[in-house]
């Protein structure tokens, strides 16, 4: 019994056999990409923050709310392979980073928030607005709730620190790692979120770590423009954002579709249904 999953024991045949034939994450790696019209999104954005007079809303704030709304939906999706063993997320959990500023020598801090589902998207909107005011101050990276397991760590003289890890890696296969470890780390959550275009970058696909239960990674890219078809004017140019996910098979074996990848497209695309 783990403190952040249950067994998954009506998994199917192949569900059950996956962790045999691929024996990490790294091995397991699927690829998927998403081009997403977000034309509608950033007007929504734009509405909003004009009434209200300041910028309450972007667009990581929309994404984060449409990924907290679908989470129930696709609970398959909060699934995690530890001992050869599947389970399902206990809980809602994403983890992403937030800059003190968008200076070059801003301090990064990683955090992993924990959510019920029903959130809205103004809800949405005030947790990160504490988070932000919560981190503005800092002076210094953070790693969030794995500080104080990464000082422990770093405790140890460094020809130890491999053991150590080795021992943590073992503990937390056999589900005896200490619950604090676990709830404060943001490699133990559903999914990691790298908002990548609000420093003006495209997208990654980025590897996924074999420390923690995370089973997918998205990396979201800048909005850029891109050609579709008109009737009338040959082609029109719209708002577009990439997004990269890069995803433990083990658990897209019966996890893991286009149907929670449309259901985001259909939140990008129609904000207010988050409100």
């Amino acid at each position: 019994m783990r403190p952040d999953g249950k067994r998954v024991k009506n998994a199917r045949l192949i569900e059950r056999f996956a962790p045999y034939l691929l024996k990490s994450r790294q091995e397991a790696l699927l690829f998927y990409e998403q081009t997403v019209e977000v034309d509608r999104t950033f007007q929504f954005i734009h509405e909003h923050n004009d009434r209200v007079n300041h910028k309450a809303y972007t667009f990581f704030t929309v994404l984060l709310a449409a990924m907290v709304r679908i989470a129930p939906e696709f609970p398959q999706l909060g699934r995690f392979v530890i001992g050869k063993r599947l389970y399902q997320r206990n809980a809602i959990t994403f983890s992403f980073v937030i800059k003190t500023s968008k200076k070059p020598d801003a301090h990064n801090h990683w955090l992993k928030v924990k959510f019920k589902g029903n959130e809205r998207i103004s809800d949405i909107a005030n947790i990160l607005k504490q988070l932000k005011e919560k981190v503005h101050q800092s002076q210094t990276d953070s790693g969030g709730g794995a500080d104080k397991s990464l000082d422990f760590f770093f405790s140890f003289p460094f020809f130890l620190r491999p053991l150590v890890f080795q021992i943590l890696h073992f503990l937390n296969r056999i589900n005896l790692l200490p619950r604090k470890m676990i709830e404060g780390d943001p490699m133990f959550a559903a999914c990691i979120i790298a908002n990548l275009g609000s420093v003006g970058l495209n997208p990654v696909y980025h590897h996924l770590y074999e420390w923690g239960t995370t089973s997918m990674i998205m990396t979201i890219g800048k909005a850029h423009p891109k050609a579709f078809p008109h009737p009338e004017k040959g082609y029109e140019f719209r708002q577009v954002v990439d997004i990269h996910y890069t995803v433990d098979e083990r658990v897209a074996f019966g996890g893991f579709s286009t149907k929670p990848l449309k259901r985001l497209e259909y939140f990008l695309k129609n904000p207010e249904k988050l409100q």
